[in-house]
């Protein structure tokens, strides 16, 4: 995680690489439970690579390298540690890469056309105008999302390549409780195959869902946020300010 300049995330925050932050404010929404030092729920802030942060609030618990300076503690009950090691990053890049893989390989049983038009004849869906802004998307035609049970998009970009949210509102409709949007790097058949993708978000409303790339560089824009739980390799932003809500 990199290039951080002001702004916050409403909850938790793991990063397996460096942390680089200024003016930003971790947890700003969460009311963490900080009395057990060995449970993970009550850590607001992991950091496995080095910090270079300046003035950095965090609301709970943290564990970062010794020596991490620019790191304020805002509740006397949380304090930031270090070298604790409750969390496993290991394990979980590699559980995230295992479900996106699952999910890459699931047959699609919805499809949505390049006019937006929603059917459930099960083929590969055309993103243009839900994910890329081309036409006017305002949610589904034909027929409404499902109304239970879990929605999964599978969003495969080419091994090499960069993926532009640039649509309005993309998840317009969607109840995020319920929704995952898997981006996987693909070759040219679709297949999942593992390598490096960028994925950028210009959307002008927030990007609702669970957010899983583990294999993508996110570059964040300037406007609205990712609503809810994002995994990514790398997160940067283009601007600044910009929150994310998970």
């Amino acid at each position: 995680m990199r290039n951080i300049l002001s702004g916050n995330i409403l909850g938790p925050l793991a990063v397996e690489g460096d942390f680089k932050a200024s003016g930003y404010y971790v947890n700003a929404s969460g009311n963490p439970d900080c009395s057990n030092f060995n449970d993970i729920s009550g850590y607001v802030l992991v950091v496995d690579g080095s910090v270079y942060a300046d003035q950095v609030r965090v609301n709970g618990a943290g564990d970062v390298p010794l020596g991490s300076t620019g790191l304020q503690e805002t509740q006397n009950s949380c304090a930031i540690n270090n070298n604790v090691g409750l969390y496993d990053f290991n394990q979980a890049k590699s559980n995230a890469i295992l479900a996106s893989k699952v999910f890459a390989a699931m047959k699609p049983t919805l499809s949505l056309d390049s006019n937006g038009k929603l059917t459930s004849t099960g083929h590969m869906s055309d993103p243009s105008t839900m994910l890329k802004g081309i036409g006017n998307w305002n949610g589904p035609q034909g027929m409404s999302w499902p109304s239970d049970g879990t929605l999964v998009f599978s969003v495969l970009i080419d091994s090499g390549s960069t993926f532009i949210l640039k649509v309005n509102n993309p998840t317009n409709g969607l109840d995020s409780c319920r929704t995952i949007f898997d981006f996987y790097p693909s070759d040219s058949s679709g297949t999942y195959n593992s390598g490096d993708i960028t994925l950028k978000r210009n959307t002008g409303s927030n990007f609702g869902g669970f957010s899983l790339a583990p294999e993508a560089h996110i570059v964040d824009g300037n406007t609205a946020a990712f609503a809810d739980t994002l995994v990514e390799k790398e997160y940067s932003w283009s601007g600044s300010g910009v929150e994310i809500h998970n």
